[in-house]
């Protein structure tokens, strides 16, 4: 049995080195109180090994709060871990909706169907030969620039 020399000086101001091995703890309380008696033996016993039970208990409880600590961290590590996955899958839908929604606009807009009979203004693409090619091509080139910017960005792709 050996006790932690640093801990008991911080904790009791006792100089460790001065204090016998515990080996000869009996011959040496023997010697101190002078008595032979088996009671006042047994009573130093006692209380060296509730010394040590207390060590033993300041131990677990130590080892107890660190595993705590760990399981703390692991919890933080994983919900970390569902959170990044969970962005990105955010990233992803915002950049999906991101290059749908001005596509959205540009079909909406061409889908009013104007009569240009009214009025000059009203769309005159939609009364051109080439009006659904030319929207198409809008949408498509939209699209394409907006994933070009993204991927500028760094936001998609490596």
């Amino acid at each position: 049995m050996q006790y932690d020399q640093q801990q008991l000086t911080r904790e009791h101001n006792i100089d460790v080195s001065a204090i016998p091995p515990l080996s000869d703890a009996k011959a040496t309380w023997i010697d101190i109180v002078g008595l032979g008696d088996k009671t006042v033996v047994q009573q130093v016993a006692t209380r060296f090994h509730l010394r040590d039970v207390a060590d033993h208990t300041l131990r677990l409880v130590e080892m107890m709060e660190s595993h705590r600590d760990n399981c703390s961290d692991l919890q933080d590590l994983y919900l970390s871990t569902v959170s990044m996955r969970t962005n990105e899958v955010m990233k992803v839908l915002t950049i999906i909706a991101t290059i749908f929604i001005p596509l959205g606009f540009i079909a909406g807009l061409y889908g009013m169907n104007f009569s240009t009979t009214a009025s000059p203004w009203n769309m005159p693409e939609t009364q051109w030969y080439f009006g659904y090619p030319f929207a198409i091509a809008i949408m498509l080139l939209v699209a394409l620039a907006m994933l070009y910017y993204f991927r500028l960005k760094g936001w998609i792709g490596d």
